[in-house]
């Protein structure tokens, strides 16, 4: 009987503990500094793609390890604000010096340690189709 009890501890700390990417991990793909290179949507020719943003100005966003981050321009930041992994592809962003009321729900559709797409999903008046941004990473 206390085998049997043991196995059942052993197998609820499993599932508790999940097998999937923890946050944790999640947070050691998105940290550091990526640029924006690219938004998806219409193009001059009437089709959708991947449209390249221009050099200048260049926008960034940094995220550090410690759940904030900050959007630049140029390298002069812009705004500050705090970030949490609600699920493995959704970050909630909170701004809170340059727009305190709004908080966005972001969908990661790719996040490498070089890439990361993302999109606006706190719109439901806008399609995701055309909000996809394109980042490389920096550093």
């Amino acid at each position: 009987m206390k085998q049997i009890r043991s196995i059942f501890i052993l197998m609820a700390i499993f599932l508790m503990t999940g097998c999937g990417k923890s946050k944790d991990d999640l947070n050691e793909l998105i940290l550091g500094e990526w640029q924006l290179i690219g938004v998806y949507g219409e193009k001059a020719d009437n089709t959708h793609g991947w449209i390249i943003v221009q050099d200048s100005p260049i926008q960034t966003t940094r995220f550090l390890s410690n759940g904030q981050y900050s959007l630049a321009t140029d390298g002069v930041i812009k705004c500050n604000g705090y970030y949490t992994f609600e699920s493995p592809e959704k970050v909630r962003m909170n701004p809170h010096e340059c727009m305190p009321r709004f908080q966005s729900l972001e969908t990661i559709f790719k996040l490498t340690k070089d890439s990361l797409i993302i999109s606006n999903s706190s719109l439901p008046f806008l399609s995701t189709l055309y909000q996809k941004e394109l980042y490389l990473r920096l550093n």
